[in-house]
């Protein structure tokens, strides 16, 4: 056991060490809506209660602030913050694993998580995810070692991370219900509601948050945000099921894990030794997280780094039904090392050998963002040469790169203008440019009109990948 600590450990200050080169890096795609947020809060003296893009429940952002603070301002205080909780993870998956199961299953899914590609290159990315993903796992660590301040303390800032961790509040106190459940006796279910209420006791925090916005902002949640749940509108449209289930369930070796712990279970019915090694409370728990949840955030707002903090479950449910179903310790080692293997080498593969020109979900699972970065910042270079104090005409998510030097890409703020239609044009005089990201988003009806552009007298002056470079100069 103490071997398995060591290594843990290791493990933790590696990933560490290996998120510091990525610490100044520009910003990219949705990171520019984080540290905005965190600069809005950061100028509203430490304050939350401050509208921006894409509002949010605001622990990551006043922590961010506060550093902002201490530090300075800098883009490598947000992915600190970031890659400490990546490390957490990485240690609080052995130590559920090693409570809920054994100390070579919490050894095991550590390693998975590590290797996990998605995992691996949101470690970088100041989002919310991975620090949602450690506050889950202290707050489910916690709950198992029956200490109720604590878990009420994590339980807290978990719900305010992310608005969705609320579900996950929820599925612990039921989870804690249902295990407990032993009829309608009068003090042992009076009891148990009493427990439950307790368990849900972090909601209390979330609802307190939810009145200070409509006291401060005049309203409970950032109204763009409702529409993603109404499913007659909805402001990005839905992804298809195809996708959906292609990026929540199949791609990445998550295909292997899924299908063996599916045949897992559909062998145990009939084999009754089987079935006694593998049913457990906590795996039935964690695997039902990595499959409701998907779902959830389909008929909601979907992106895959949100499924993120269903991950360690996952890995730890796949270590415990490979534990009890394969009776060859080589063999199962080599299972493990071959997922972990695989898991490796998608980042590489992707990086340096696919041919994608515009990386899917914006690179954000595969280390893949890198290269998006790179033609951006060829881009901003360039027009920093060639061009000084002219009118930039662009769209997200270019915007942000040329409006402010915190996103790293810029020394001088240009002036910036949202392109909407080639028609838009007529009504801009001067000299300018106008930056194109030749990329479809779901926001967008039509796609943008070259032939257009072109007719309307641009010049190309600069190609890159996915972005065109238009000129115009024009007597006024």
């Amino acid at each position: 056991m103490k071997k398995y600590i060591l290594v843990i450990i290791g493990i933790a200050i590696i990933n560490f060490l290996i998120r510091i080169p990525f610490f100044d890096f520009p910003a990219h795609w949705d990171e520019t809506v984080y540290f905005w947020g965190v600069w809005k809060v950061f100028n509203n003296h430490l304050n939350p209660f401050v509208e921006f893009w894409s509002y949010k429940p605001p622990l990551l952002f006043e922590l961010t602030a506060v550093f902002y603070k201490i530090f300075g301002v800098s883009r490598w205080v947000g992915r600190l913050i970031v890659a400490l909780s990546s490390s957490l993870s990485i240690f609080l998956v052995y130590k559920l694993g090693k409570e809920i199961f054994t100390p070579k299953i919490g050894f095991w899914a550590s390693l998975l998580l590590f290797f996990n590609p998605l995992f691996f290159t949101q470690s970088n990315l100041f989002h919310s995810a991975v620090l949602m993903t450690a506050l889950f796992l202290a707050a489910l660590y916690f709950y198992l070692k029956k200490r109720f301040w604590l878990y009420f303390l994590f339980g807290s800032l978990l719900v305010l991370t992310k608005e969705p961790a609320v579900l996950i509040i929820i599925s612990i106190a039921g989870f804690d219900f249902f295990i407990n459940f032993k009829g309608f006796k009068r003090n042992s279910f009076k009891k148990l509601i009493k427990k439950s209420l307790l368990l849900l006791s972090p909601l209390s925090v979330f609802v307190i948050w939810l009145c200070l916005n409509k006291y401060f902002m005049g309203w409970y949640l950032w109204p763009y945000n409702l529409f993603y749940f109404t499913l007659s509108s909805r402001p990005y449209g839905r992804y298809s099921f195809n996708t959906f289930s292609l990026v929540s369930f199949r791609e990445q070796s998550l295909w292997f894990i899924f299908i063996f712990i599916s045949f897992a279970l559909l062998f145990s019915t009939g084999i009754r030794s089987l079935r006694k090694k593998i049913f457990n409370k906590w795996f039935f728990y964690l695997f039902s997280l990595s499959l409701i949840f998907p779902f959830v955030f389909y008929f909601g707002a979907f992106l895959p780094r949100y499924l993120l903090f269903t991950f360690p479950g996952l890995f730890l449910s796949f270590a415990w039904i490979l534990e009890k179903s394969l009776t060859k310790g080589w063999l199962k080692s080599l299972v493990l090392s071959a997922v972990c293997l695989i898991f490796l080498i998608i980042p590489i593969y992707s990086s340096f050998f696919n041919d994608d020109e515009v990386p899917k979900w914006a690179g954000e699972r595969n280390m893949t963002y890198l290269k998006m970065v790179k033609t951006v910042k060829e881009v901003t270079d360039f027009t920093q040469k060639e061009f000084s104090d002219i009118l930039i005409l662009t769209r997200w998510p270019l915007n942000s790169a040329f409006e402010d030097p915190i996103f790293g890409y810029v020394k001088d703020n240009f002036d910036v203008l949202d392109y909407c239609d080639c028609q838009s044009l007529d009504e801009i005089k001067g000299d300018f440019l106008l930056v194109l990201p030749l990329i479809e988003l779901p926001t967008d009806e039509e796609k943008i009109d070259l032939e257009c552009v072109e007719r309307k007298g641009f010049d190309l002056v600069k190609e890159v990948d996915w972005i065109k470079v238009y000129h115009k100069q024009e007597q006024i």
